[in-house]
This record gives structure tokens, sequence and C-alpha cells, in this order.
């Protein structure tokens, strides 16, 4: 028989049957403390979330730097421009404007990505018959072969895995990582909101 006493940590009203390891895996690595003279408190208090989320964000970012610098070594080669290499191969050729938007990437950036690409023959540019003023930016033999060949961007491994969770554990890792975007966001606009 499962134990009922709620538990109040900033707002939050967690009871020991909601913690079920089978519907929240990650919630069997923190198990409520089994105090009988106090009230129950999760082990880790909120003071050390702060802690537990910045290490997260770090390794994260350590992550993300050993692919790219293992991406740099071995195939010469950018995570942002695997990424728009990645989109050309797999959605065809297109233009600028449409490769800025599938990537969230500005038109310079993006401008300059394909000017390295191109330097090392992995996608041409061709003006359009239609309309020659039109540029479609397209994928050479090399460029589809590095990418075919290249292991899966970071981003699409981590697609794939998140995927395979169940969706209430998608849902809440969407949200928390939303709102931390944001609340980093406003620190580095702090007048933003005066606007």
């Amino acid at each position: 028989m499962s134990r009922e006493t709620p538990t109040r940590e900033k707002g939050l009203n967690i009871q020991s049957s909601d913690r079920d390891p089978e519907q929240f895996p990650g919630a069997a690595k923190y198990p409520l403390k089994e105090d009988p003279d106090s009230t129950p408190s999760l082990e880790h208090p909120a003071g050390n979330c702060n802690m537990r989320i910045l290490m997260a964000l770090r390794r994260i970012m350590h992550s993300v730097d050993t692919y790219s610098r293992k991406l740099s070594v071995d195939y010469h080669i950018t995570v942002p421009q695997l990424i728009c290499l990645h989109t050309i191969v797999n959605d065809g050729p297109m233009t600028l404007s449409a490769l800025g938007k599938l990537v969230s990437l500005s038109m310079s950036t993006v401008n300059g990505i394909i000017d390295r690409l191109e330097a090392k023959k992995l996608v041409e540019r061709k003006r359009t018959d239609s309309d020659r003023r039109k540029v479609l930016v397209s994928a050479t033999d090399a460029g589809v072969m590095l990418s075919r060949n290249t292991p899966l961007p970071l981003q699409n491994r981590l697609v794939q895995a998140v995927s395979e969770l169940p969706e209430l554990e998608q849902v809440s890792i969407a949200l928390s990582l939303e709102r931390i975007v944001d609340m980093m966001e406003e620190n580095q606009h702090p007048d933003s909101s005066c606007r």
C-alpha cells in the first residue's frame, strides 16, 4: 500500500504515490525522506536545484563542444555546416531564406555557411530557369556522401532519444527547457519588457 502523505515544496504537491518510477523514471533517484517526526520533504532542497540545473546545462554544453570538435577533426565540418548540409540533402534544393527558416539561422549566417560549404565543394548554387533572380542551393555528390557518412547531428540523436520517452515526460522536458531559455533571455534583456 502506498503512502499518500502530500509534500509541499515551492507550490508543487508531490505524493509518494506520484513518484512511481515506472511513470516518472527520474523520481526514483530522489526519494522522499521518511522521518516520522517531521513533515516529509524532498531529499534535494530547492537551493540545491540551482546547482543541479547549472551542472546539467554545463554537461549539455560540454556534449555539444565535444561533438563539434570530433566533427571538425574527423570530417572538417562544423555543426552548423553539417546541419545545413543535412537539411539540403534531406529536403532538396532550396533558397537561402528557406534554409535559414528551417535551421533557425539568420540569412547572413546561412550565407556565410553556404559560402564555406561551397568552397569545400559540398554544395553549389544554381539560378532557376524560370526566374534568374532566384538562386537554389543543392548538395553535390561529395556533399551527399559526407552527409550520409557523418554521425547524426547531436540534435537529431537527442530528438530520437526524447521521442522514445513517455509523452508526459517529453512535455515536461520541453516545458522546463523553454522556461529556462525564457529566464535566460529575460536576464540578457532586462528592459525589453518596458518597450
